[in-house]
């Protein structure tokens, strides 16, 4: 697992923890999907036949919690949770990845200096370490700005130590 991958395994990920830690660190826990076929017993009364013709052919995606990666930020610059039901891409970022987003080029990237002192984080790190990462999950979109690249590891259980 790592950022940039093209792995359809971490396409859909839930998040199942975030913690903001102390001195700046941050760390995330993710899952990712299993899909499940639906029931028949979920869709027999359904009455739109429409509905019924969609459903039938449908997947739901469950989280599969035996798998729990740790995404660790031993430090960021700045972070945001969005709603994934209301972000949007713009058509100009250029990024690889799915799930788990490396932006080469990215509009939070090209403004991120309006929002924090400039002076300090350039006194700090070169330009040239900063990068934009995106956790993309089910329901939120984490997009993290760090000088230093995320130590990602599997874990046995959602504890954030």
């Amino acid at each position: 697992m790592f950022f940039g991958n093209n792995n359809e395994n971490m396409e859909y990920l839930f998040l199942e923890k975030l913690n903001d830690l102390p001195n700046n660190g941050l760390t995330i826990l993710v899952s990712p999907s299993n899909q499940v076929v639906m029931s028949a017993a979920s869709i027999k009364n359904e009455k739109n036949e429409k509905l019924h013709n969609i459903l039938s052919s449908s997947t739901q995606l469950i989280p599969d919690k035996t798998q729990i990666f740790k995404i660790h930020f031993e430090q960021y610059i700045i972070y945001q949770t969005r709603n994934e039901s209301y972000a949007s891409n713009k058509p100009n970022e250029i990024y690889r990845g799915k799930g788990l987003i490396i932006f080469e080029k990215s509009t939070l990237l090209e403004t991120y200096n309006e929002y924090i002192n400039g002076f300090i984080v350039n006194a700090h790190f070169d330009s040239n370490e900063i990068r934009h990462y995106g956790i993309y999950t089910l329901d939120h979109i984490i997009d993290v700005i760090s000088p230093k690249e995320p130590i990602i590891q599997k874990v046995e259980k959602l504890d954030i130590d």
